[in-house]
């Protein structure tokens, strides 16, 4: 939910606009594969499980709003959040695994802190259809994490996951169609990159807009 003020200072066609969201998401029972490798006496070996983990995060956000020209629009913001990961307690498969693992469940969580920006361009005045195209991009970096993951391995004592920082690039592009003045529909493909085992992923998606 986002608050935005009207045109506290600005140019009438090219005023900046404060603004304030509060937001969040949940991501309830999904299915999980979590890999393992490691090196055994006859050369590298894969221990894999899976289980269920619900995710969920909240966040604040503060940003500006400028009306670069009648068809532009710049975005620019910073962002604390948090965010979480139950997962239930699964056991590892013995098959090329000589020392399979059994994981309990637990809670991941750690902060997020995150600045970026986006330029929205409306494309009405070229196609004649209430239509705009979307550029976005950020950067985060996690902090006060907690990883919640501990695994036992027969004959080892048990070991707990590190808490690891990583710092991580956010991208995506949207199109957007109005239907009225409050309702619109969004078509968005949206990723993340990072070193290590972050990698690269893409997420594809249809949002659906009100405004009031």
């Amino acid at each position: 939910m986002r608050y935005t003020f009207d045109d506290p200072f600005g140019d009438e066609g090219s005023a900046l606009h404060p603004y304030g969201e509060i937001g969040g998401w949940i991501t309830p029972r999904a299915g999980l594969t979590l890999n393992r490798t490691y090196v055994s006496g006859s050369g590298f070996a894969l221990g894999q499980g899976s289980t269920n983990a619900t995710s969920w995060t909240e966040y604040g956000r503060g940003g500006l709003v400028w009306d670069a020209t009648q068809d532009d629009q710049l975005t620019g913001f910073g962002e604390l959040g948090q965010q979480f990961m139950s997962f239930d307690p699964y056991a590892e498969s013995a098959t090329g695994n000589p020392f399979p693992a059994s994981v309990g469940g637990g809670l991941f969580r750690m902060g997020v802190a995150r600045a970026g920006g986006s330029w929205t361009h409306d494309l009405s005045s070229f196609i004649d259809a209430p239509v705009s195209v979307t550029l976005a991009g950020a950067v985060a970096r996690s902090f006060d994490v907690h990883s919640g993951l501990t695994a036992t391995v027969p004959g080892i004592a048990p070991m707990e996951a590190a808490n690891s920082t990583d710092t991580w690039g956010e991208f995506g592009g949207r199109i957007e169609t109005r239907f009225t003045e409050r309702l619109a529909v969004d078509f968005d493909v949206n990723g993340t990159t990072g070193g290590g085992a972050i990698g690269t992923v893409l997420h594809g998606g249809v949002d659906v807009m009100l405004r009031f």
